[in-house]
């Protein structure tokens, strides 16, 4: 199988390489900074460029299975102050170039990284989840997770788009909790680890099509 990752350089998409490649899949992974990804192995191919540019897109994603979106709107550092360094629709232009290759390509599987907190799940996160992630820095990327969501659901793709809890740097493997529809109810964090195995499962079982499931960790 050849997957496409788009946002492959940052800390979840480098762990969604790592799973791809040790499970024996060929990876097609567009980076703006290669030098950033640090795993040496032939079946792992880099492609210098912006996921915003459709041209760039279209080559990474070209005779691929499956599409992986790692994408975030990113901030200097992890403060909720702290400034953004990103496009504010990074990850919405991006998705929109994704699912015009896919649609010209015959390419249907797409599994994208979305948020906790965005669209119906605002109300679970309470006042201070709304209040941190919709009144901080931290918005801009949430109002862009909410648009790349909408713009899956209003293609033809068999997408999935995760929306995990917390993101944690463990690698030890938990049992993963996956919740529809607030059932049962989400735990507080999940691992990038945990959630790169996620991606590649339910892109090998064909899971959770069209659907939006939150993702936690006992």
């Amino acid at each position: 199988m050849k997957i496409a990752i788009l946002g492959g350089s940052g800390r979840t998409g480098q762990r969604v390489i790592e799973e791809g490649l040790k499970r024996g899949y060929e990876i097609f992974a567009l980076v703006r900074s290669p030098d950033k990804v640090q795993i040496d192995n032939a079946a792992l191919h880099l492609i210098q460029g912006s996921p915003t540019n459709l041209e760039d897109v279209r080559k990474t994603l070209h005779s691929v299975d499956a599409v992986v979106s790692a994408l975030n709107v990113n901030r200097a550092s992890d403060l909720p102050w702290a400034k953004v360094i990103s496009p504010n629709d990074l990850i919405s232009s991006s998705i929109k170039n994704a699912i015009e290759v896919m649609q010209k390509e015959n390419i249907k599987r797409i599994v994208s990284i979305s948020a906790y907190g965005a669209r119906d799940t605002r109300a679970a996160v309470g006042a201070f989840g709304r209040l941190f992630f919709y009144h901080t820095k931290i918005k801009f990327a949430y109002l862009d997770h909410e648009r790349q969501e909408e713009l899956l659901e209003a293609s033809d793709l068999d997408f999935t788009a995760i929306r995990p809890t917390r993101l944690s740097e463990q690698e030890n493997s938990k049992e993963i909790v996956v919740s529809i529809q607030g059932v049962p109810k989400p735990r507080f964090k999940i691992s990038r680890r945990n959630l790169a195995r996620f991606i590649i499962d339910i892109i090998e079982n064909g899971k959770y099509v069209r659907q939006f499931p939150v993702l936690s960790e006992h």
